[in-house]
């Protein structure tokens, strides 16, 4: 894999590098030695990216880490991405009076790292969605200084990049504190979705009737209920009647066949062969070892 160096882009004694460019259809992924902050103009595809593939148009903005695989595919040719481009080090920064230290979110990141040297490998990429379009005329200021440069273009290029800093940190704290508040959201729904299961796992429970509750499709609720819970729907209403099931057998004397209708299994069979999968036994074998336990015997 082709890994571009520092000195392929820089001019003279310069420490930040711009560009505007076109990506084709097809390309390999490559590497760097250094920073870079690129922005969509125009145009749709693939951002192929420490392994993730992100899908851009006009407006997504990236940074892009040390030694992170990645390539820009555009979707059509006749309507290719177009980029800019900014190419820097973290040397690049020495003495610019940049803190980033109020920025919580980032100051547990990539960003804050990068200006204060650590290692920071485990951060391959961040992204924004530039809505307010404030990165875009900054790069255009860049570029266009880069591409003149005319008298003081270096410390212009210098100002703007501090400033390109700030608003992607603003912009990834937003980001950050938005999706915090909507998985808050939803773990207060999915949270009202187990305590309904709970008080009504004997019954009939439909996805439909939870989803309703939840606020959200089917098929977005098995999505976040898997990622909150750790396990599906079907699984967590299955543990429960398996767990009120195995209280029934330790301390009543009901039958299985009682106790199959009481947490919600019609059929004495399926029971059986839930509590042999999941747990590895038969009904019965559970019961007679929890009472010889319980008579002190083993």
């Amino acid at each position: 894999m082709e890994k571009k160096q520092l000195q392929d882009y820089m001019r003279g004694e310069e420490t930040i590098f711009m560009n505007r460019f076109v990506e084709p259809v097809v390309q390999p992924p490559h590497t760097h030695g250094f920073l870079e902050l690129e922005y969509v103009i125009s145009g749709e595809g693939i951002h192929q990216v420490g392994g993730a593939e992100i899908p851009v148009s006009s407006g997504y903005a990236f940074f892009t880490n040390f030694g992170t695989p990645h390539c820009f595919l555009s979707a059509d040719e006749n309507n290719p991405i177009t980029l800019y481009n900014c190419v820097f080090t973290p040397e690049s920064l020495k003495g610019a009076g940049l803190d980033f230290r109020e920025f919580a979110a980032v100051a547990n990141d990539m960003l804050y790292q990068i200006i204060f040297p650590q290692e920071f490998k485990n951060t391959p990429f961040l992204s924004v969605f530039d809505g307010d379009l404030k990165l875009k005329r900054l790069f255009e200021t860049m570029y266009q200084e880069y591409t003149q440069a005319q008298g003081g273009y270096n410390s212009v290029l210098l100002g703007c990049l501090m400033q390109l800093l700030v608003y992607f940190m603003r912009g990834y704290e937003r980001q950050n504190v938005a999706v915090n508040h909507a998985k808050a959201a939803q773990a207060k729904y999915i949270a009202g979705v187990m305590k309904y299961i709970e008080n009504n796992y004997a019954e009939k429970i439909s996805l439909q009737e939870l989803a309703r509750i939840a606020l959200l499709s089917p098929n977005h609720l098995c999505k976040v209920f898997k990622e909150a819970a750790g396990i599906t729907v079907s699984e967590y209403i299955q543990k429960l009647r398996l767990d009120k099931a195995c209280r029934l057998l330790s301390d009543t004397d009901m039958t299985l066949a009682e106790i199959a209708v009481e947490v919600g299994y019609q059929d004495v069979g399926y029971l059986r062969r839930m509590f042999k999968k999941e747990l590895g036994q038969t009904p019965s074998k559970y019961r007679a070892q929890k009472t010889e336990n319980q008579h002190g015997t083993s």
